[in-house]
């Protein structure tokens, strides 16, 4: 008998590169991600990269004087000169990662890909200290479009049966469930950032596309208008993590 059970595929080709090594992220993220960790403060060089795929990110900390040790399931296709390691997050990877002390930890468009989101902020948190600082994204269910999406059919933009075997994406991340995993496993949020915004024009070309577009967001902004205009038009939510006090 033959196994027929299809395999998912964990990276999805943007069309989009960093000097050469592709992006795996909506456009601008990986550039938000370097802005906001370099205007923050800062203990050290040391990152732990999880889920660096092609390494777009990796050479983008490399460039901006960070020492990167990178992982990801695979390292099909990795590109960067920096330290890299295959491994599967969905284990207690922190019993081979853990011997080292970091002081960043940055793990940008992971958790959707994850099978326990909260089993793997547990293994994060056994390896911080106080000084630590985990950045962490994931795409933004108050997105417009995804909102529109889970009234038509209950899927989402970033979540359906084209995402689950295309992108592995295949957990779903509201950004209250998010919240109180990281209070479970002992985390605290710092800060967080609604990031990568859409462009409407470079989205939808078409002109009438791009009209019933603004009408739907209009439209979605009128019933939810505690839900703010840059919220609703973000690609992806990112996170500043601590440990919490003991």
């Amino acid at each position: 008998m033959t196994d027929s059970t299809p395999n998912q595929i964990h990276r999805a080709s943007s069309g989009r590169t960093y000097k050469g090594v592709p992006v795996h992220a909506a456009p601008g993220l990986h550039e938000s991600v370097i802005e906001k960790i370099n205007a923050s403060d800062v203990s050290g060089k040391k990152v732990l990269e999880l889920g660096c795929g092609s390494g777009a990110l990796t050479l983008r900390l490399s460039d901006n004087d960070f020492q990167v040790r990178a992982v990801d399931l695979t390292l099909d296709g990795f590109q960067p000169q920096a330290e890299s390691l295959a491994m599967d997050l969905n284990t207690n990877f922190s019993e081979t990662l853990g011997e080292r002390e970091y002081d960043l930890i940055v793990a940008v468009e992971l958790l959707e890909h994850l099978e326990n989101p909260h089993h793997f902020l547990r293994q994060v948190a056994s390896m911080m200290s106080s000084d630590t600082r985990l950045w962490l994204s994931f795409p933004n269910l108050h997105l417009y479009l995804s909102t529109w999406k889970f009234l038509a059919d209950t899927s989402f933009i970033s979540w359906n049966v084209q995402q689950y075997w295309e992108t592995g994406h295949q957990t779903v991340l509201p950004g209250w469930l998010f919240e109180q995993h990281l209070k479970k496993a002992g985390l605290v949020m710092e800060e967080k950032f609604f990031v990568a915004p859409v462009d409407l024009k470079e989205a939808h070309p078409n002109p009438v596309k791009r009209l019933i577009s603004r009408a739907v967001l209009a439209l979605i902004r009128m019933v939810t208008p505690n839900v703010t205009q840059s919220q609703r038009l973000a690609n992806c939510v990112l996170y500043k993590v601590r440990l919490a006090e003991s």
